[in-house]
Formats: structure tokens, sequence, C-alpha cells
């Protein structure tokens, strides 16, 4: 329930500054695999359908990975339903934008490298990048190299 209250408390802030944000300002929300509760069971889950769309310019879906070969891969095949579940929230914002984020904590990061080494290598993972992104209705990709 702590997390229930947290996220309420944002959303509440947010509300109240919401006429001092223009067109051209951004407000970035990200949802990741930790609000399903299957990594952090001691939280309840949280689903995207419970993001207060109305608040967000953009919403970002992390983490998808740069798998061995250097493509863009989800973290978990299990996750792909969540992908159309997540862009459904333009259906309630429809100037919403959405990107999925690539990298994360638990990526090899010397993937990131590897991928970037070679024009091949970038043009493979651009490509990727670009189907992955058409097939599951995204709007562009973030990336967190960290």
């Amino acid at each position: 329930m702590k997390i229930a209250n947290y996220i309420a408390s944002i959303a509440l802030a947010l509300s109240l500054s919401l006429p001092a944000i223009t067109h051209a300002e951004r407000v970035v929300g990200y949802y990741g695999r930790t609000a399903g509760g299957g990594i952090c069971s001691e939280y309840p889950p949280f689903e995207p359908s419970d993001l207060p769309v109305e608040l967000y310019t953009h919403l970002n879906l992390a983490f998808a990975l740069i798998d061995d070969s250097g493509l863009i891969t989800s973290q978990d095949v299990k996750e792909i339903p969540q992908y159309q579940t997540f862009n459904d929230l333009k259906k309630k914002n429809p100037s919403l934008r959405t990107a999925v984020t690539v990298g994360g904590w638990d990526m090899d990061m010397a993937h990131y490298s590897t991928m970037v080494a070679t024009r091949e290598n970038r043009q493979k993972f651009i490509k990727s990048a670009m189907e992955f992104v058409r097939k599951f209705g995204f709007d562009g990709l973030d990336f967190d190299w960290e």
C-alpha cells in the first residue's frame, strides 16, 4: 500500500503543477519490470493502465536489451504482450509519446561498446531497433547506457 500512496502523492504534485506546464515542456515517466510485482514482490503489482497518463507527455518502458549478436531484444518474452498494453495508453492520451528504453542495470554494458565499435554493428542495431519500435508500436527509443 505504501507504493500506491507514494504514486498518488506524485500524481497529485504533478497535477498541481500542470497549469505551469507549456506545450514545449516534457513530463517524462518510466514504467519498468519491477512495477509488475515479480522482481519487487514486496510491492503490489502496478499495471501500465494504472498510470495517470494525462500527466505525461512521454512514457518510457524499461527495459529492452542488446543481445550477444548486437540486436535489440526484450528482457523476457513474457513481457511482449505488455508492450501493446503500454502503447494502448496513447488511446487515453493521444498526444502521449512512448519509447522503449534499452539498457539498465542488468544488461551487459559491453554490448553497447560492441554495438558502437563499427559502422556495420551500428547499422545492424539501428535496423533491428527500427523494426522493434515499429513492430510493437513505440514512437522511439531511449538509451540507458550505464
